[in-house]
């Protein structure tokens, strides 16, 4: 079996992201961030043979994995920084569901999320 670091690693670079895929479009409250965090939480607790909540938190914090809690609010910015900064939505994409080729963005998608 593979250390708990790379473990850990493989998490970060392969499930994570999936796990992630899409929400910075979606409006979450909070208690759906929460809900995000539980199966990062309880896969810590797994990993780690524990059942102490506080331990699991140690280890997240030691191996530097932030919670999607955590996560989400930060890429929800950088979206809607990006977003913002692109005017091309009612030249471009106003009624297609193509990215714009200036900034990547499917504008019309993203604009039916909000």
């Amino acid at each position: 079996m593979a250390s708990e670091e790379v473990i850990l690693e493989q998490i970060k670079t392969k499930c994570l992201p999936i796990f992630l895929y899409g929400l910075e479009v979606s409006p979450l409250s909070k208690t759906n961030l929460r809900s995000l965090d539980f199966p990062i939480n309880r896969f810590f607790t797994k990993l780690f043979n524990t059942s102490n909540m506080q331990t699991a938190t140690e280890c997240q914090s030691i191996f530097d994995f932030r919670l999607p809690s955590v996560i989400i609010p930060d890429r929800c910015k950088t979206f809607r920084i990006k977003y913002e900064s692109c005017n091309c939505y009612t030249s471009y994409t106003r009624y297609t569901s193509l990215p714009c080729p200036r900034c990547k963005i499917c504008c019309f998608c993203i604009v039916n999320a909000l």
